[in-house]
């Protein structure tokens, strides 16, 4: 049998959203630049829980929580390995297949405005920020980019309140990050969210100081903010409660009055 070499990088640049949807047999509706219908993957029955971002060639979808470029949706959508799902995409663009002799490429895996609180004055989140470790093993398991940690100004902390968790910033409505708060790793860090003296949670949207004009989704968790944004999709929010207070609400409608949002979606 004939083994190929199979470039990585050119099969993504040269498979476009529309021939994946085609090869897939996809039944997506379009939304402007993206696409939106019934997961492929986990057969979820919302219609619009996953979604294809056109330009940024990702997807997500928010039940199953699976997402990637248009190579990994194919190989999990036929449950290819990532080199054969990369074999039949190179077929279908028309990207040659060199016989097999040199190292092959594989895929790179990621090693109302409020002031702030007064009992938080003096926070420097700068400075917080560039003692937090984006690419730390530990966080590996999340399925979250350091990238993308690192643009959020998350990451790993070895010291403080948060020690062994992920910090997350926690904003006010101006966008000022006005502390950290440290999300569990696992099930047996409890609880799942700790906050520092002088934050009420329930007075904060996680993400909402990122949030742009049309289409809002809210998530339960804040690790499923960051994968959306992984993954393109970039008005995602989540409250830090269990429940939802008023003040969430009040802020929530403020934000979407604010930034003209036209939807909110639940996941």
């Amino acid at each position: 049998m004939t083994t190929h070499t199979v470039n990585f990088q050119q099969v993504k640049q040269a498979a476009s959203v529309d021939q994946v949807i085609r090869y897939l047999g996809l039944i997506l509706k379009q939304h402007g630049d993206t696409w939106r219908g019934r997961c492929h993957i986990c057969k979820a029955a919302d219609d619009r829980a996953f979604v294809i971002t056109t330009s940024k060639r990702l997807f997500h979808c928010f039940k199953c929580k699976e997402g990637g470029d248009m190579l990994k949706l194919v190989a999990v959508s036929q449950g290819l390995p990532v080199r054969d799902a990369a074999i039949e995409l190179a077929k279908l663009c028309g990207v040659e297949l060199l016989p097999s002799g040199n190292k092959e490429q594989v895929p790179g895996t990621g090693s109302g405005t409020v002031p702030p609180s007064p009992e938080r004055k003096g926070f420097d989140a700068e400075k917080y920020a560039a003692g937090l470790d984006p690419a730390h093993a530990s966080l590996e398991p999340l399925g979250i980019s350091p990238d993308t940690l690192k643009a959020w100004k998350a990451g790993f902390s070895p010291t403080g309140v948060n020690r062994g968790r992920l910090a997350l910033p926690i904003a006010a409505r101006d966008g000022t990050v006005i502390a950290y708060c440290g999300r569990a790793l696992d099930d047996q860090q409890q609880p799942a969210l700790i906050f520092p003296n002088g934050v009420t949670p329930s007075e904060h949207i996680f993400g909402g100081n990122h949030v742009n004009d049309g289409e809002l989704i809210l998530v339960r968790d804040p690790i499923d903010v960051l994968k959306a944004y992984d993954n393109g999709i970039e008005n995602v929010v989540s409250f830090l409660t269990e429940g939802i207070s008023s003040a969430q609400l009040e802020y929530l409608s403020v934000l979407m009055d604010e930034k003209h949002i036209d939807t909110l979606m639940l996941f």
